[in-house]
């Protein structure tokens, strides 16, 4: 019985631990990466890489649920006026949190809630979404250029 009674406060104190720790990981991380530079980061990101106007209302982000935008809008290409390509009332991406340790980020899960994608097909057969991967934005016979940002490896289960 006494095991008993140790093990019940070694099991509550590590809870407690746990506990103490996603918060101080969630506040160091909010106070180094606070909403308003998660943001600007994102949409100066997507413009760059999609060569499309990202609108989000809302960003949440922290250790246990990743990140939450709320309001999220990607136009058509090139801004706004020609449309709105993609809409969702909230996007959530969580990584997992050990491979970080080793300086790896790996998605865990990315939803949508309330997503509304506007595929059109333009005269000449593409479609609106053909030039997301970026190679529609380059001239023809152009030579590829190698990039300084790191590659992306995907995984999907």
């Amino acid at each position: 019985m006494k095991k008993m009674k140790v093990l019940g406060k070694i099991l509550g104190v590590s809870a407690l631990l746990f506990i103490l720790a996603a918060a101080a990981g969630t506040f160091a991380l909010k106070k180094y990466l606070p909403p308003e530079k998660v943001h600007a980061l994102i949409v100066e990101n997507a413009r760059k890489f999609i060569h499309r106007e990202v609108r989000l209302k809302a960003i949440d982000l922290s250790l246990l649920k990743g990140l939450t935008v709320s309001g999220l809008e990607i136009s058509e290409r090139p801004d706004f006026k020609a449309g709105t390509f993609a809409k969702a009332d909230s996007f959530q991406l969580r990584v997992q949190l050990l491979p970080l340790l080793h300086k790896a980020v790996v998605i865990d899960r990315v939803s949508f809630t309330g997503l509304i994608l506007s595929v059109k097909k333009a005269a000449g057969g593409d479609f609106n979404f053909s030039d997301l991967s970026g190679d529609a934005a380059k001239p023809a016979g152009s030579s590829p250029q190698p990039s300084s940002t790191p590659g992306l490896a995907l995984d999907v289960k």
